[in-house]
């Protein structure tokens, strides 16, 4: 416990041994403190970023109340000429009243495709009642698409910020997830021909990594120490130590960090856009959104986490280029 307080708030004086950041932001911490010192600072090292990202809400937050009623109708026997009654009897079972969230849109579009078959064969009556659970339940069909993406443990795995990986591009993981998503955009814009395959499937990848949070939390460490290195370049441009800054350029940025930046910068135009694609297609369909998962939402915009880098990246680059025209080198933006 000593060890523990005399760590916490004195990372930048201690040394390796009492440095408890993950390797690759120990390397961002070292490559600015090569640069040099702060403007008016003796010391060179670097402090940890405070951490401003939201956490996805818990699930109470995320999820939207629905009835969790049996479906009576007065002529149901006459349904089961029309497969109809065999949902009904489905969703009036035991394991029935307890479906999953992702079962429950699977078994809601059944229903309402089998409705819409039965209906020309009814009697009036019948059919006006059966109307009448189909545009109920049609009402319902965003809330319980949105209940199945967003308030399962799949998403909210996907976008922990436990993990300690701060390079998600190097995993393999972004590629899998991205394509998911894909998927559960496409389902939740057609959401009567979703299949229990393939939405378990996408679900499934998601809950098996966490390559979302990692991301973020990637986004936002690498924003600070862009704006740690720019800031202690430009103050330098005007008089700088060529050979010395050259040597970091080559042995720090050109060799480790630039090629950190590319792989990290493609898992993000990867992921990021299918992500809030997925939140408006899913947000736009409901009469109101729970407000704890907009506000949530707002990092995942081009303002938000990815914007912060991208200001980051490109101070840090011009940054550079002043140093480079000083002393007669060329540094490359990562592609």
């Amino acid at each position: 416990m000593l060890g523990l307080v005399a760590c916490s708030g004195v990372l930048a004086g201690c040394g390796d041994a009492c440095d408890i950041r993950p390797p690759r932001e120990r390397a961002l911490a070292a490559y600015v403190a090569a640069i040099g010192p702060e403007p008016g600072e003796h010391a060179a090292s670097v402090p940890a970023p405070e951490s401003a990202l939201q956490r996805l809400p818990p699930h109470p937050q995320r999820s939207i109340s629905l009835p969790r009623r049996t479906t009576d109708i007065h002529g149901f026997l006459s349904l089961q000429g029309c497969a109809l009654g065999e949902r009904i009897g489905e969703r009036n079972s035991g394991l029935g009243r307890v479906m999953v969230d992702s079962q429950r849109w699977v078994y809601e579009a059944a229903f309402l495709r089998d409705a819409e078959a039965c209906l020309p064969g009814l009697d009036p009556p019948l059919q006006a009642e059966l109307q009448a659970v189909i545009a109920d339940k049609r009402n319902e069909l965003p809330a319980v698409v949105w209940n199945a993406i967003w308030a399962g443990p799949e998403i909210q795995h996907l976008l922990a910020l436990s993990g300690r990986d701060l390079d998600p591009g190097a995993s393999g993981a972004t590629g899998p997830a991205a394509d998911a998503l894909t998927i559960l955009r496409r389902l939740a814009a057609a959401p009567l021909r979703v299949t229990s395959s393939e939405l378990e499937g996408a679900l499934h990848t998601l809950r098996g990594s966490t390559v979302g949070g990692d991301l973020l939390r990637t986004l936002e460490r690498l924003a600070h120490y862009l704006d740690a290195a720019a800031l202690r370049l430009e103050a330098s441009a005007a008089d700088p130590d060529c050979e010395r800054l050259r040597g970091v350029f080559e042995r720090h940025y050109a060799t480790e960090l630039q090629p950190y930046i590319a792989r990290t910068h493609r898992a993000g135009v990867t992921l990021l856009p299918v992500l809030k694609d997925l939140h408006e297609e899913t947000a736009a369909r409901l009469p109101a959104e729970p407000p704890e998962v907009a506000a949530y939402a707002q990092q995942l915009a081009p303002a938000g986490v990815w914007g912060r880098y991208e200001a980051a990246l490109a101070r840090h680059t011009a940054a550079w280029q002043r140093v480079a025209d000083r002393c007669g080198f060329s540094p490359a933006p990562p592609t």
